[in-house]
């Protein structure tokens, strides 16, 4: 956030999380969805108007891969993948922990893709720092049944 977005304003440590787009398209949450269906009391769904300059924009499925540890390749059916998967178990492991971590760069393309082996931009996640009371344009409420 601090290198692509800028640094915090002051008095803020973490950032504000919300859905930018749900299954390719513009975010709107619906708790009854399977994605949300486990939600139990009161809930408020905002949508927001941040503008695009303080937004951090990531691929929420792909993320994954930085969560747990794993190179994000770029193969898009069985061949590529098994030439990445060979070129990347052969590198040294200190060349393994920098190619893994410069493949992580690959979250904040958001651009639309669906292939045999890559799959990006159908939900995408944004971050900001701060969220002020003129940026909400509605509240939902909602009751989860869980």
């Amino acid at each position: 956030m601090k290198h692509r977005v800028g640094e915090p304003p002051q008095g803020v440590k973490y950032p504000i999380w919300a859905w930018y787009l749900l299954d390719g398209k513009p975010a709107k949450v619906d708790l009854r969805k399977t994605e949300f269906n486990n939600y139990r009391g009161e809930h408020y769904a905002l949508a927001v108007e941040v503008p695009d300059k303080q937004i951090l924009l990531s691929d929420e499925e792909n993320w994954h891969y930085v969560l747990n540890g794993w190179y994000l390749g770029e193969a898009e059916n069985e061949s590529d993948y098994d030439k990445i998967e060979t070129w990347f178990n052969a590198i040294p492991p200190d060349e393994q922990r920098k190619e893994k971590k410069k493949s992580w760069e690959r979250i904040f393309d958001v651009a639309h893709v669906e292939n045999d082996f890559n799959r990006r931009g159908c939900f995408v996640q944004a971050t900001f720092w701060e969220l002020r009371k003129e940026q909400v344009i509605s509240v939902r409420r909602f009751i989860g049944k869980g």
